[in-house]
């Protein structure tokens, strides 16, 4: 048996590719769109090549070639979502393949199957394959290039124009797909530079010129968007150990994939004991990845904003062939052995601990269309409020059968206000509220809904989303503590000590006295959301107040944020009239080091005006587990 599967390796492969393929292809008819995905195809929508290129590109971040080839396939075959992913999902399963392929060029067979096994069965290359993004087209274009590359870094005797061609091709696409991809194309062909044989020095400067020549229609979309500036905006600096969560998140937050990894290397030096150019050949490997990142780190934290997960995919099949390299060199049946043991850790990490098929085939911009309906249908009453994206709810609107679209969609509503006026009116008909948002909305928004609708039928947890179903409550409304520790500190009533806020703000007092309390770790997760409100009478004008609230771990500030009463009320309002000030923190926004944690909240009379102040609480309120899921940790139910 041992010799059959010595001569039949090839069948090891076919195997993982089934694996790779079910894994991409499962359910496809449900796969939904995620957002990015949603902004590409309505950047399709243009009648003419011109207009996409103005309209659809050089407004975008990425180079031209994928929004090029969606504007025509989507032209050509529609928008329906498993029709615009197939492609890419068919990129992915080849990666899968020519992995393998290099893999094998330079290391023993159990690295390449290894490194094979891992990109068919790890989340982060699996999901990006499902995905009609640069990043699965980027992935197949680099490791072809790749494989070019090598063969014609290995040729001896003769130049192979076939290698050439493919290289040219492969490092073209590439430089077309994404900037970071072209990125890897200058790093490997200014590698290729010291590497080639020096009778074929000429011919690979030649394949480098004709890359170039191919790009330059492609430099004015370039410096259009270089002009634009990064993403700042929304992503911010890098973490001082993203190399490390990445490390993490490839393996799936998971212990046993990393301690395989370990284990399978701490076997292949005892085996085989220290050999110098595996481990060189390795590390230049991982350097696919390591020197993008490097780039892409210094680049955020002194320019823009850009570093994430996504774009250091266009290394991962190298990372991984280098990850592997110092393995034990098998054959027969020791390598289906060990490839099965790892694509079994692999596949019970992607479906039982980061739940992907329940995730992923789940987005918040269908479920809260669907919801919302199903809402109707039994509370047919119902007051129904989603903050979501316009375009996308109408999307599907259009696509699922007996749509009722008669829901408030926040986007609407000019300021909170408007939202307080449709409450009001709203909730002495409704007994019901559907509430659905998005992972960026306001926290403090659900503070005001939960004004008048207190008690939470449910709450369905989605990544980047959350849904909730309130219900009135006859009984008078209170705040209220999600843990018994905060009713004992907070007197019962979780309002804070009656000589912290001053029952009327003077115009001679800038600063109230600051309120602390300790948050026990055992009494909140990080997911949660601290809310403080306060009944404030206005008399005359509005003045400008802040609600100001510091975190802190041990003697370091890791927050500080404040709400102006403005934000709650509005000037042509009557008065005197009573408004509930509302600030809500959401803790899966901050990223706080492990230690004891505390809160001080005071009021910061900017204007100098004067107002009074009810008796002030704080409130935990139950978050999002999942909300960032499919790039984190997941928290648990």
């Amino acid at each position: 048996m041992i010799k059959y599967f010595s001569r039949k390796e090839n069948l090891l492969v076919f195997f993982i590719l089934v694996i790779a393929s079910i894994l991409r292809l499962w359910d496809l008819f449900s796969i939904p769109f995620t957002y990015d995905e949603f902004s590409a195809v309505f950047r399709t929508r243009f009648n003419d090549f011109s207009t996409l290129i103005a309209n659809g590109v050089k407004i975008d971040t990425h180079p031209a070639g994928v929004q090029i080839f969606l504007f025509y396939w989507v032209n050509w075959f529609g928008e329906i979502a498993w029709i615009v992913k197939l492609p890419f999902i068919l990129c992915g399963i080849y990666s899968v393949y020519l992995t393998y392929k290099l893999g094998k060029l330079w290391f023993p067979e159990t690295t390449a199957l290894l490194a094979m096994a891992s990109l068919a069965t790890l989340q982060y290359p699996v999901m990006y394959s499902q995905i009609a993004r640069p990043y699965a087209m980027g992935m197949l274009t680099c490791v072809g290039m790749g494989y070019c590359w090598s063969k014609i870094i290995q040729l001896k005797d003769h130049w192979s124009i076939k290698w050439q061609i493919g290289f040219i091709l492969m490092a073209s696409a590439s430089s077309y797909i994404h900037h970071f991809s072209l990125l890897f194309t200058a790093l490997l062909g200014i590698t290729g530079l010291f590497l080639i044989s020096p009778k074929f020095k000429l011919h690979y400067i030649l394949s480098g010129l004709i890359i170039f020549v191919l790009y330059v229609p492609h430099l004015s979309i370039l410096f259009t968007q270089i002009n634009m500036g990064g993403i700042e905006g929304w992503l911010g600096k890098p973490p001082s150990d993203f190399l490390l969560q990445y490390f993490k998140y490839v393996f799936q937050f998971f212990p046993p994939a990393i301690i395989t990894l370990v284990g399978l290397t701490i076997i292949g030096l005892l085996e085989n004991k220290f050999d110098k150019i595996k481990c060189t050949k390795g590390f230049v490997f991982i350097l696919a990845v390591l020197i993008p990142y490097g780039i892409g780190h210094l680049y955020s934290y002194f320019v823009n904003g850009l570093l994430q997960y996504s774009i250091l995919i266009f290394g991962l099949p190298f990372a991984l062939i280098g990850l592997f390299a110092l393995c034990p060199n098998w054959s027969g049946i020791k390598n289906w052995a060990v490839v099965i043991f790892v694509m079994g850790i692999n596949i019970y990490a992607l479906i039982q601990v980061r739940k992907h098929y329940l995730l992923f085939y789940h987005s918040p911009y269908a479920e809260f269309m669907k919801e919302q309906n199903n809402i109707k249908n039994k509370y047919p009453n119902s007051l129904r409020l989603i903050h979501s994206h316009p375009k996308i709810s109408q999307y599907y609107t259009h696509l699922i059968p007996n749509m009722d679209s008669n829901y408030f969609d926040l986007h609407d509503f000019s300021d909170l206000n408007n939202l307080r006026t449709v409450l009001t009116l709203q909730s002495n008909i409704s007994e019901y509220c559907y509430w659905g948002y998005i992972s960026h909305a306001d926290p403090a928004w659900e503070n005001l809904i939960r004004e008048f609708y207190p008690q939470v039928v449910w709450q369905h947890n989605h990544a980047e989303g959350t849904s909730l179903l309130l219900r009135k409550q006859p009984t008078e409304r209170a705040c209220f503590a999600k843990h018994e520790f905060f009713r004992k500190i907070l007197k019962g009533f979780n309002t804070f000590p009656i000589n912290t806020l001053p029952g009327f703000l003077s115009a001679d007092q800038e600063y109230t006295p600051a309120w602390t309390i300790p948050l026990s770790s055992s009494c909140f997760s990080k997911y949660d959301v601290i809310e403080i409100s306060i009944p404030v009478e206005i008399k005359d004008s509005i003045p400008e107040v802040l609600l100001v609230s510091e975190l802190w771990v041990k003697d370091k500030q890791i927050d500080w944020r404040a709400t102006p009463l403005t934000k709650w009320t509005l000037p042509f309002e009557p008065i005197p009239r009573v408004i509930n000030w509302h600030h809500a923190i959401k803790l899966s926004d901050i990223p706080y080091p492990k230690g004891a944690l505390s809160i001080k909240v005071y009021l910061w009379n900017k204007g100098k005006g004067n107002l009074s102040l009810g008796s002030a609480c704080l409130r935990i309120r139950e978050g999002n587990l999942w909300v960032y899921g499919l790039l984190k940790p997941l928290g648990k139910e």
